[in-house]
């Protein structure tokens, strides 16, 4: 059965003209892909249960990521950047294999800076993906 761990996957940003691993994440998530539904529940729906159908649009749906904060650093420069632009950037996520690729165009909405006591400063970052997958998705939908 193949499989690997999570440790090693990579989040890229554009910088200047080329994609660049961002430093530091600490957690990731890839954005789910989201067939959309529409519920077409009639009062002859068989039992009573809800009918959907497929309307034909996906999503790449938003995620999170977390990364060990440190504002001199290129890519989180980047972030700040993408976040402060009203135009949408180049990314993607892959595992460390490089077999699955989603590479995508998304809007930085959130920086959640984090400071807790004993700990080092993190920054939560909201991404929401606009539009379809681009480029190479290697085993992406």
């Amino acid at each position: 059965m193949p499989r690997q761990g999570g440790q090693g996957a990579i989040i890229k940003i554009k910088v200047n003209s080329t994609l660049t691993a961002i430093v530091h994440v600490e957690d990731h998530a890839f954005p789910e892909e989201e067939a959309i539904t529409d519920e077409m529940t009639a009062h002859d729906s068989t039992g009573g249960f809800k009918e959907r159908i497929k309307t034909g649009l996906f999503s790449l749906n938003p995620f999170e990521i977390t990364v060990g904060w440190d504002r001199d650093e290129t890519t989180h420069d980047a972030l700040v950047a993408a976040y402060q632009s009203e135009d949408p950037v180049e990314m993607s996520v892959e595992d460390k294999k490089g077999k699955e690729v989603i590479a995508f165009l998304a809007n930085v909405v959130k920086l959640g800076r984090i400071a807790e006591k004993d700990k080092h400063l993190k920054c939560k970052i909201s991404i929401e993906p606009t539009g379809g997958p681009t480029g190479d998705t290697a085993e992406s939908v």
